[in-house]
Formats: structure tokens, C-alpha cells, sequence
């Protein structure tokens, strides 16, 4: 027998109408037998009677596919940079155009899976901005991202889960949300509806531009970002560009530490982009919207 679980919202002007209150994370299906769970009060139950509780934070683990989910994912540093610097609102009119065509693309009742979720910011964001009833599903491998994710909405069902095997049923979710994540083409395929949608957003060629020309010098060049949606069919496509003003090496420092140049570039190079203390940086996004 499943009961209701208490919601208790701690995102501003969060709605209880922007969370379709079914049972809380009974979209979610069981790891090891792939039946549907159950929510009994602090813990979700499948038929195999398999048991996952429910964090005090709010949010399931779902990952088996690895020992210890505790060091999957990004780290709690780049959690953390990447959780001030989106609440500095640098990056809020992508948010905004992710609601908008949110709503322009699938209605009240449906169900959204934010795949590769992080913290949370964007799902976050739709979800208390959104004029419609939905479901709201979003799933990462770092268990601190979940963890911060879980504490601030609990309209949102997080699950620490793996983007390539994810804990989900067949065709269940209707409208998918991959930004800056990976493309798991097989599983989004199986878990979207037959007239499912997905929005993928992306680098393009002169996303945060001078920022890379501090750290790389005369050596940055464009790269196209190219990726092969097939078999989804893209329905809409368009560009979101403008300028941020960076205001302090710990606001440098922040952008950097939630980007792979973190792993892949010299820390010397680094620091010297962070000692600059200020910069204009562009932000240039790609947003492709997909069906199935």
C-alpha cells in the first residue's frame, strides 16, 4: 500500500499545483528487476519487494552500476562553483527560454525527466516558472548534487541515477531535458513517449569566448559542436547569445571550476584567466528541440 509523502516546497514562490502529487517517486522503476516502485512512507518498495529509501534530503539512489555512487559524477567543489554561479543568474535567460518552450512543447500532466540534472537550477527553475501541472523527474550521478537538489524542491523527484541505464519505464516520460549532458541516445529513446520531446542545449562556437582567450591566449579557435540526433527528428532550432560581466577572480574562478577546462588545462593557465579580476564573456547557447 503506497501513501502520500508531506511536501514541503523551499524553492521561492514554489507551487504545489507545479507537481502532479501522485506518490512521490512512483515514476520511478526498480533497478534490479525493472518493476514499478512504491512509495510506503520512507522507503519505495517494488513487487520483488526490493527496498530503496527515501534520503532524509529528499531524494532516492537508484545507481547499482557502480560499488559507491558517493564519488560518481562531479565533485562536490565543482557542485558547489557550479550552484553559485547560476544563482548569480548569469545564466537565468537560458533558464527563462527553457520554460517557454517547456510549455510550447508538451502540456499539463505530462511527465519531465532533466537528465544529468546537477543541483538542479534548470528543473528548478521550470518548475516553479511553469504555468502547467506536470511531473517533474531529474536524475544525476553525483550524490552531492542530488543532495542540495533534494533539500531545495520538493516538487522535484531526485534520483541519483545513471544517464546510460536509468531506473525509468518504457516510454514514460514526455518531455526530456539535456543541457550540457550526455547524450545517452539509447536510453532517451526508450523512455520517451511515442510523441515524446527533448531539448538539448549546447555549446555553440563562441560560447563563453573570452574566457577561453585569457586562459588559452593566441592558441583558441572555434570548434563546431556536432552531434547526430537520429533518430530523433529536430522540430525547432535557435541561438541564444548575449553578454555577462564577470566581477571578481571568485566569480572567474566559478565558471571555470564547472567546466572541463578544470580537468584538461594547466592550473597555471588557469589562475592567470582568474588574476584577470574582471571580464566581459559571451554567452552563445544551441537549443535544439527533438521528437520522437
Amino acid at each position: 500500500m503506497s501513501i502520500f509523502v508531506k511536501l514541503s516546497g523551499k524553492i521561492d514562490n514554489a507551487k504545489a499545483s507545479g507537481y502532479n502529487v501522485v506518490m512521490k517517486f512512483e515514476k520511478y522503476c526498480c533497478p534490479i528487476c525493472s518493476s514499478k516502485l512504491a512509495n510506503r512512507g520512507k522507503s519505495c518498495f517494488c513487487e520483488r519487494n526490493h527496498c530503496f529509501d527515501i534520503a532524509k534530503e529528499n531524494y532516492l539512489n537508484l545507481n547499482i552500476s557502480q560499488k559507491s555512487s558517493d564519488k560518481a559524477g562531479d565533485n562536490k567543489e565543482m557542485i558547489l562553483a557550479r550552484k553559485e554561479f547560476l544563482q548569480s543568474g548569469k545564466y537565468q535567460p537560458l533558464a527563462d527560454k527553457l520554460v517557454e518552450l517547456v510549455d510550447k512543447y508538451s502540456g499539463v500532466g505530462s511527465v519531465l525527466l532533466d537528465l544529468g540534472c546537477g543541483w538542479g537550477y534548470y528543473v528548478n527553475h521550470i518548475q516553479s516558472k511553469s504555468e502547467k501541472s506536470r511531473t517533474y523527474l531529474a536524475t544525476d550521478l553525483s550524490k552531492d548534487a542530488i543532495k542540495i537538489g533534494g533539500k531545495l524542491n520538493t516538487y522535484v523527484d531526485f534520483c541519483i541515477a545513471n544517464s546510460y541505464h536509468l531506473p525509468l519505464a518504457d516510454k514514460s516520460v514526455d518531455m526530456l531535458l539535456c543541457v550540457f549532458s550526455p547524450y545517452a541516445i539509447d536510453e532517451i529513446m526508450r523512455v520517451l513517449s511515442d510523441d515524446g520531446k527533448a531539448i538539448f542545449v549546447y555549446p555553440n562556437d563562441y560560447h563563453l569566448w573570452e574566457l577561453k582567450q585569457n586562459i588559452y591566449g593566441d592558441n583558441v579557435h572555434t570548434k563546431d559542436f556536432e552531434v547526430d540526433f537520429a533518430p530523433l527528428k529536430e522540430i525547432e532550432k535557435t541561438s541564444l547569445a548575449y553578454s555577462f560581466e564577470l566581477t571578481s577572480s571568485a566569480q572567474i574562478h566559478n565558471l571555470i571550476t564547472m567546466t572541463p577546462y578544470v580537468y584538461t588545462t594547466p592550473k597555471y593557465m588557469l589562475e592567470r584567466a582568474e588574476d584577470v579580476g574582471k571580464m566581459q564573456v559571451r554567452a552563445d547557447f544551441g537549443i535544439s528541440v527533438l521528437e520522437k
